[in-house]
């Protein structure tokens, strides 16, 4: 009967209601609680995936993308970024302080490299900084944490030295020199190299900023590192 289907329409959708408020509450009160999160931390927990719920066109966060979140989630991201970030801090103590007493300005610029693009060149020193960027994001649940904020600043440290390294890198191939003169570029004259040792001195001390934020990254992450996780070594 008529009567009987619509019944069993309005049960179904106040069901569906019912399960909407139940899931989507707790998560909302906590968000209106919470300042924003930054845009670096979003994208490193995945936080905007949508779900909709029952057909009701209720756009929500989806549950495994928040749980991908937060200490609950720590060991299993930790196991997954902890080589990246121990060889990060391997390739700089070691390695890269060598290829700039060998001014192998060609290898420095492939090492630098962070072309996200596809078949784009990624080096390094980009592969670490990504992936503490991403470790610190695991500190911040809904709300990014002054832990997370105050590691990710030094993961800026550390994306500034590359670039100067990078500046450094360019200049010792000649792509990054400079041009001056001529008439819309007709005749223009590219700036000679600068010396070796005035370049090899300038990457060296980017290289020092990259470690104190290194070290930095490392006593804020093992300040209150939780248990089951093995804390990181400065170098």
């Amino acid at each position: 009967p008529e009567s009987e289907l619509t019944d069993k329409m309005l049960v179904e959708v106040k069901l569906r209601w019912l399960f909407f408020f139940a899931w989507a509450v707790p998560f909302l009160t906590s968000a209106l609680t919470q300042p924003q999160l930054s845009r670096r931390a979003a994208l490193g927990g995945a936080l905007t995936a949508p779900g909709v719920v029952g057909g009701l066109g209720v756009a929500l966060v989806s549950p495994a993308a928040v749980s991908a979140r937060g200490r609950g989630t720590q060991p299993a991201v930790f196991r997954r970024y902890e080589p990246r970030i121990v060889a990060y801090g391997a390739f700089l103590k070691t390695e890269l302080p060598k290829l700039v007493d060998a001014a192998d300005w060609t290898a420095l610029k492939d090492e630098v490299a962070a072309d996200m693009k596809k078949k784009g060149k990624v080096g390094r020193l980009y592969n670490g900084e990504s992936a503490m960027g991403l470790w610190a994001s695991s500190y911040s649940e809904i709300a990014e944490t002054d832990k997370t904020k105050n590691m990710n600043a030094q993961v800026d440290a550390m994306a500034a030295a590359r670039k100067t390294i990078e500046s450094c890198a360019l200049k010792g191939t000649g792509e990054g020199l400079e041009t001056s003169g001529g008439f819309f570029g007709i005749g223009a004259k590219t700036e000679p190299p600068p010396p070796t040792n005035v370049l090899q001195k300038q990457a060296k001390a980017a290289i020092n900023d990259a470690v104190t934020a290194y070290n930095q990254y490392v006593a804020l992450n093992n300040n209150g590192v939780p248990f089951d996780i093995q804390p990181l070594n400065a170098i």
